[in-house]
Formats: C-alpha cells, sequence, structure tokens
C-alpha cells in the first residue's frame, strides 16, 4: 500500500493528497480548501502543529506522533514534513506511517512491566505493600529527615488470636478480615504514612514523625488498634478482633539504621509487646529485647531438636488434685512438662510453653504429653488406680479437626479408661474469638466420656452464664482469688472469698464441680472449704512430682 502524502498550502489548505493519505485523514475525494486544522491530527506533545510550523517558518520535522478519529477507531501516525516551493509559493510536503499496532504492542508490553514492578512491591490480597515495598518505604521515610527532631516511627501490627479464627472458619473468612483491616489502615492512615502488609497478619505502618514523639507514638498506637476492634461485618455474622503493636523509632541525627533492621526492631518490640508488656498497649524497641529473642529462637529451635531427635529431654511431673472434703485424699493427677536441656539446663515451662504457644510445637508437645502421660499412667497402676489424669491443651490444639480423633486413638492404644481423663483449657483461651468451633469439639471430647475442665477461671472474661452453655464438668479458679486470701488487706480476702463462694454456688446450680487452684497456706485451705469448694490443688496438700515418686 502506497505511504500516506499531503501538500499543505501557506494557508494551510490541503493542496494534494493521494488515495493513502484521502483514505487515513478520511478527507473524501475532494479536498478543495480542506484545512489541516479540520482533519483531526492531535499532537498531543505540541502547542503548534508541527506542520503549520514547517509551512510557516520553514522548521522540518521528523517522526512526530499524532492521533486521529478514523471511521476504524483511533489511530497513531508517525508524521514527517519538509517546506517545499508549489506553484510560486511555499508549502509543505507530510508523510504519515500508521504505527497503531507497534503503538498498542509498545502499550501493552509497558503496561505488562509496570504492573510487574507494582507487583513485585505490593500484596496480592489487600494491594498494600508486601515486604520489598516496605522496606523501600522505610527507606524512603529516613531520607526525608531534615529537622533535628524529625524521627521516622514504623508500627508492626499483629493481629490477636486470627490464627485461631482462621484454623476454626476458614482461609476465605481469614482472608475477608484481612483485607478489611488492611483497607481501613490504608484508608486513615494512607495520606500521611506508608502501610503495609507483610504476610499473615502482619501489618506494617511507617510514617514521618515531627511532632512530640511520645505522644505521636501513643496516639498513633491508639488509633491502629482503634481501627482493628471495629466490628467486621462477614456473610451475616460480625467478628471482632484485637491487635498488638510493636514500634521502633528512628531519630534524625541519632539513629541511622538500616531499613531491613528496623522492621526487625519493631517485630522484636511486638514479640515483647504480646509477652511482657503488662497490660500496655504496644512496646517500643530496646537493645535488650534483641537478645531476649535471639534466646527465644534458640530455645524454639532446641525444643524442636528435643521433640523430634530427643524427647527424652522432655518429661513430667504430676500435681496431685486432692478432696478437701474427705482428709485430702488424691483424686486426680495433673501432669506438666518439664525440659532438661543439656546445654541450657532446666527451662521453665512459663518459657518454652510459652515459645510453643506461638508455633505449630505446641501441636508436637501436646502429641507428647498425650502419648508419654497415658502410658506412665497406666503402667503406673498403684500409684495411680481410681485417679484421673487431666492434661492442659490450648485453643489452638482444639480448633484442629484431628484433635478428637487423636485423643481417642491415644486411649485406646494406651487402654486408658475415657473417663478418667480430664481435658483442660484456660478461660482466656474460651474468650478468644468465635467459640462455636471450640464448643463443638468439647462436646466431641465429652462424648468421648472424657471430662472436661475450664482452668484459670475468672480471668479471662467470661461470665457464669456462659457455664450454661458448654459441655464441661469441672472448673479450676484463678490462683488470684486464693492469693488474695492470704496477701491482700482484710477486705480484699473477704471479697476474694465472696468470690469464690458464688462461683462455687453458681457452678454447684449447674451440676460443675469446683477445684481451687494455688493453695499454699492453712489459712487459704480453711477459706476454701467456707465457699465450697470441692477440690484443690497447691503447694500446701503436695508438690508436683515424678509419677514414680508419688506415695
Amino acid at each position: 500500500m502506497a505511504q500516506p502524502v499531503i501538500v499543505i498550502g501557506a494557508d494551510g489548505c490541503v493542496e494534494i493528497a493521494n488515495a493513502a493519505a484521502r483514505s487515513v485523514l478520511d478527507l473524501g475525494s475532494d479536498i478543495t480548501r480542506a484545512r489541516i486544522d479540520d482533519v483531526g491530527l492531535d499532537f498531543a506533545a505540541t502547542e503548534m502543529s508541527p506542520i503549520l510550523r514547517c509551512v510557516q517558518a520553514g522548521e522540518p520535522f521528523d517522526d512526530h506522533i499524532a492521533t486521529i478519529i478514523a471511521p476504524q477507531g483511533r489511530r497513531w501516525l508517525s508524521c514527517s514534513g519538509r517546506q517545499i516551493a508549489h506553484d510560486g509559493t511555499l508549502a509543505a510536503v507530510v508523510t504519515f506511517t500508521d504505527i497503531t499496532e507497534r503503538h498498542q504492542e509498545t502499550a501493552r508490553l509497558e503496561w505488562d512491566v509496570s504492573r510487574f514492578e507494582w507487583r513485585a512491591f505490593h500484596d496480592d490480597l489487600t494491594d498494600l505493600l508486601n515486604r520489598a515495598g516496605t522496606l523501600a518505604a522505610i527507606g524512603d521515610h529516613l531520607a526525608t529527615r531534615s529537622a533535628p527532631l524529625d524521627s521516622v516511627g514504623v508500627y508492626y501490627v499483629d493481629l490477636d488470636g486470627f490464627r485461631v479464627i482462621n484454623d476454626s472458619l476458614g482461609r476465605t473468612v481469614g482472608d475477608d478480615i484481612l483485607t478489611a483491616v488492611g483497607g481501613r489502615l490504608r484508608d486513615a492512615l494512607g495520606t500521611d504514612a506508608a502501610i503495609g502488609r507483610l504476610g499473615g497478619d502482619e501489618f506494617v505502618v511507617v510514617e514521618l514523625i515531627r511532632d512530640d514523639l511520645s505522644a505521636r507514638l501513643e496516639n498513633q498506637v491508639s488509633r491502629i488498634r482503634e481501627l482493628v476492634d471495629q466490628p467486621i461485618a462477614l456473610d451475616g455474622r460480625t467478628e471482632r478482633i484485637t491487635a498488638s503493636v510493636g514500634v521502633a523509632v528512628a531519630r534524625h541525627l541519632v539513629d541511622d539504621p538500616a531499613p531491613v533492621d528496623m522492621l526487625r526492631d519493631a517485630e522484636i518490640a511486638l514479640q515483647e509487646a504480646r509477652t511482657n508488656s503488662a497490660g500496655r498497649p504496644y512496646a517500643s524497641f530496646r537493645p535488650q529485647y534483641r537478645s531476649d529473642r535471639l534466646r527465644r529462637q534458640r530455645i524454639e529451635y532446641e525444643l524442636r531438636n528435643s521433640v523430634n531427635s530427643d524427647p527424652g529431654q522432655l518429661y513430667f511431673d504430676y500435681h496431685p488434685v486432692v478432696d478437701v472434703g474427705r482428709g485430702h485424699g488424691r483424686v486426680a493427677l495433673e501432669a506438666l512438662m518439664r525440659w532438661r536441656h543439656p546445654e541450657l539446663g532446666q527451662v521453665s515451662p512459663g518459657e518454652f510453653i510459652a515459645i510453643a504457644r506461638r508455633t505449630d510445637l505446641i501441636e508436637q508437645l501436646g502429641a507428647h504429653l498425650v502419648d508419654t502421660t497415658m502410658r506412665e499412667f497406666v503402667v503406673n497402676e498403684r500409684t495411680t488406680d481410681g485417679l484421673t489424669l487431666c492434661l492442659n491443651f490450648t485453643r489452638r490444639e482444639l480448633a484442629d479437626r484431628h484433635f478428637v480423633p487423636r485423643l481417642q486413638l491415644a486411649l485406646g492404644d494406651a487402654g486408658l479408661d475415657p473417663g478418667r481423663l480430664c481435658v483442660e483449657v484456660s478461660e482466656r483461651d474460651l474468650a478468644a474469638g468465635d467459640r462455636t468451633g471450640i464448643r463443638a469439639t468439647m462436646t466431641s471430647i465429652r462424648d468421648l466420656g472424657c471430662q472436661l475442665a475450664i482452668d484459670d477461671f475468672g480471668t479471662g472474661g467470661m461470665c457464669l452464664s456462659d457455664l450454661y452453655q458448654m459441655p464441661i464438668t469441672t472448673i479450676k479458679t484463678a490462683k488470684a482469688f486464693v492469693d488474695d486470701m492470704e496477701d491482700g488487706a482484710a477486705d480484699e480476702a473477704d471479697r476474694a472469698e465472696q468470690m469464690l463462694t458464688g462461683i462455687a454456688s453458681a457452678a454447684h446450680a449447674l451440676g460443675i464441680t469446683v477445684i481451687a487452684e494455688g493453695v499454699e497456706t492453712s489459712r487459704q485451705a480453711a477459706a476454701i472449704v467456707r465457699a465450697g469448694c470441692d477440690f484443690a490443688q497447691g503447694f500446701f496438700y503436695a508438690f508436683p512430682q515424678r509419677l514414680v515418686d508419688i506415695d
């Protein structure tokens, strides 16, 4: 096909146009007095048409891009022109090349590259920044510090109990919650901060702080937590979730961290907030936290090795539960896991169990607990005859749909009567998130014939009416009630005893027995009897011992 060519006179009118040009420019067969301005060529990058400049000022041009709306749609044309003499006057000859297909392919490739680059820095689920994008944002914010009091704050946000909700309600519901939380953070904070999701239920907020640092941290943490805490509507139901926050700060002219170090420090502060913040909504990073984290990482690593390669490092002490109305005779034994490591020495259960609860290690420890204690309980029948074995499990374990079948299998393998097993779960675990799935698991446990106890009752936010809805046989009251009977003032001791009396009365009305936990003195022992508790546990009656050492 011939290349489109036109000749433009000094007055801007088309004087000559070949057939190809008439088709591309939609000039028709009669081009008399057709003005180039009326053709519809759009040179977006210039204020004046380069064709007219060529005619009037003699400026040649090459490969200028213009668009035109033709009968076949928008076309992209590459235009080149030179001034010539025509019929004794100045004119310009202009050639056109249709580059529509080339332009569209280039635009598509550019879009693909742009989309690829965007995805490299953004989270697929929420469209927030991903880890790479968050690190880049931290670097950009660090570079913007200029005034002496400027600081960059990194807020590492983790959703409390999200994994349990995700496991019990399904990944789709979990994704909906993550999307809702991410959208709230972006909509409320995104104009002043960079918002990222690092994966799972971990979000990050990055901001430049120019005003009072302490006040800003407090206010921003409160705002983040309030945004997360708002009810989330999900297909006719609502869920609420809370957040823990770790904060790292880099002050201008004082701190010069790498972005990856700052993100790591904020994550370390988050772990401190989750474990040792004493009720505060967040923790700010301190260097000591880094060494604490190294120890936790070492413990997790060594504990995993112990479970998989040397389970003999893990052993069990058994703490008797006694009948306070019948001479303090033993009625049950609670298995307590211990860990003696060849290098770390005796590691406190409060330390290694807390670490295991945050990982899949808790399921592995639970499996070891079930298999070992049931076997020991049956083998040492002379000591355990007529007693109940009490085992503690977490909400995470109960949320596993395989928990009950594994428990049933273990009972059969060990030859232990299900009625001699009491499954204990803390009130805090039961009060966290949706209870429907956990209640179904509890019902299945009772259907096996096992007993079921709520541990630490009075500390987790459940009310007495909740007892009516749960298939439990026993409650173990929180140690704090018994402590107040000994350590508190007279009025505190009286209130603690009154609380125990009320709990015992309500439990008995529902056919539930009551164990007072943490009894260490004769004064406390007398008070729990007055309160109407059925059983008790504590150092006043016996210390935890190896099963073979119990008389």
